[in-house]
């Protein structure tokens, strides 16, 4: 294209006439009188009778071929003008956001043919939405359409307490907090949490709260005990084997764990004669982020009662951070939410 201009551009260069701005006048000296002895200032309309026929088609002829070759070019100099701004390849299509879709509602305007161009980025961009939404809804199935694992299958592993009635909230004190009152496979639970966590897993019949400001958690879990052995007598090590089985509900919906251990544990009730063996843990534990690459420290208590040879537990969790500032708010709302576990009474 480039060529083809210059190629026009040159043809034209080649008619165009000299053109001077000023003509100059052929005078006799019979013709003259003595105020023409001045030196006299001529402008190209002062021809003193010049026959200007000559020039004046000239300047035809020059405007008539610069209005041709600018037709001639007019095609080519649009076509790169209009190409120049259309190559979007570089944009990014992936998750559909709304931006992307503002993108293309401009780009439709424009005509291309060519892969990497307007066209083709709107369709690239459609598919994208396409299958962000696909994702969305996979990631959206809810336990029930999951596979139902034996109790072979999930062995120790901890699981949703599922709820069996539904349960009364209300908010207590400066109702900056909130009693839960309800039941767990026919046991009543009780507990108190912060008013404004968003409950989570409730058409899984599932009890799950979060603080959607930091990610601060809280659970109501149920682990079978090993054959032979009470909630006294069980070693440290099986709560966070458990809590963070691959089978267990934590893990199956969405948390992803790297290392985890045990790493205090005190007995509140450890008489046999009692109604319920009650434990209390730390557990110590990282959380992978979603590029796989970042871990973060956690910290998580976990309040235990044996019923029936299973361990119920209410497991709340921080950052560690927080966590190990004793005075700090968020330790002291983990710290809340366990004291005030009750379930079976």
């Amino acid at each position: 294209i480039s060529l083809l201009a210059t190629i026009a551009l040159a043809s034209i260069a080649t008619t165009i006439p000299t053109v001077h701005c000023f003509q100059p006048v052929a005078i006799t000296r019979s013709s003259r009188t003595k105020q023409d002895d001045s030196i006299r200032h001529l402008s190209p309309n002062a021809n003193d009778g010049v026959d200007n026929d000559g020039g004046t088609n000239n300047r035809r002829q020059f405007l008539s071929k610069v209005t041709t070759a600018a037709a001639v070019a007019a095609p080519f100099l649009l076509s790169a003008s209009a190409n120049a701004g259309i190559d979007v390849s570089g944009l990014r299509v992936e998750g559909g956001a709304p931006s992307n879709g503002v993108v293309a509602a401009q780009l439709k305007g424009l005509s291309s043919t060519d892969s990497g161009t307007a066209a083709a980025r709107v369709r690239e961009i459609q598919t994208g939405t396409v299958s962000a939404a696909e994702r969305q809804r996979a990631a959206g199935v809810t336990a029930a359409q999951r596979p139902v694992l034996s109790e072979e299958e999930l062995g120790s592993a901890a699981v949703y307490a599922r709820v069996t009635r539904p349960p009364s909230i209300n908010a207590i004190g400066l109702k900056i907090n909130s009693r839960y009152a309800g039941a767990v496979d026919g046991l009543p639970v009780q507990f108190d949490f912060p008013t404004d966590w968003l409950q989570l897993d409730r058409a899984n019949n599932g009890i799950q709260y979060v603080d959607q400001r930091n990610g601060n958690k809280l659970y109501v879990l149920k682990a079978p005990l090993p054959p032979d052995t009470n909630l006294a007598t069980v070693p440290k090590s099986f709560f966070d084997d458990s809590i963070f089985d691959a089978n267990g509900d934590v893990i199956r919906f969405g948390t992803v764990v790297g290392g985890h251990k045990t790493s205090k544990s005190t007995m509140i009730q450890s008489d046999p004669n009692a109604a319920y063996l009650h434990r209390r843990l730390q557990l110590n534990y990282e959380t992978v982020s979603g590029n796989g690459v970042q871990t973060i420290e956690r910290r998580g208590l976990a309040d235990a009662y044996e019923i029936d040879g299973a361990a119920y537990m209410m497991f709340a969790s921080a950052n560690a951070v927080k966590f190990e500032k004793k005075d700090g708010a968020e330790r002291a709302t983990i710290d809340m939410i366990v004291d005030s576990f009750r379930i079976g009474q």
